[in-house]
């Protein structure tokens, strides 16, 4: 990957490095005729949170639900964690996908696959979310956090979602960082 694109591999590879983590961005269905387009890091400057709004769905399915019923080039998310704890690269993070409009070419998406509307997600799937949020704070360079129901009209990440705790940690996160290293 040129050179351009090499604050994405840093927190690709970190996230590599987190438990129960898979990378499924080369084997999800995939629209045969059109593909997302690339951006540099510079660009990015927004986390996204979501819910697939799903229960029993695996990604492979959401996969092929965004490519057939949306007319998508791919998977909306760029990650998605599973109930277990499964930390799935989706999409490569240089790629622009269809999670948010209008905020899709300067944002990255992360969804838990669940239906946050009629329950909670998992407590192993927070904690993998907490782990996500920690690579980005550390490896890539400042990014305000956002619920999708923040930038569109939506009820998305869903009303049991704990989308408040999740933007305060981040943010603890980010500030405790610039603590210990103020060029951050």
């Amino acid at each position: 990957m040129p050179s351009i694109f090499r604050e994405f591999s840093y927190v690709t590879h970190y996230l590599s490095q987190l438990p129960k983590y898979y990378d499924l961005s080369e084997s999800l269905k995939r629209s045969r005729s059109s593909t997302y387009s690339t951006r540099i890091p510079s660009r990015v400057d927004r986390l996204i949170l979501h819910h697939t709004a799903t229960d029993n769905m695996s990604v492979h399915d959401i996969a092929h639900m965004h490519v057939r019923d949306n007319g998508w080039p791919g998977i909306a998310y760029h990650i998605v964690i599973g109930p277990g704890g499964e930390i799935l690269l989706t999409n490569r993070l240089h790629l622009q996908s269809y999670h948010c409009k209008d905020n899709n070419f300067r944002s990255i998406g992360i969804a838990i696959n669940h239906d946050c509307d009629k329950s909670a997600p998992s407590q192993k799937a927070l904690a993998a979310l907490r782990d996500v949020l920690i690579v980005f704070a550390y490896h890539f360079h400042h990014l305000d956090i956002f619920g999708h129901s923040d930038l569109g009209n939506t009820l998305c990440p869903g009303r049991f979602y704990p989308l408040a705790d999740m933007k305060s940690f981040y943010n603890h996160v980010r500030t405790e960082l610039s603590l210990i290293n103020p060029s951050n």
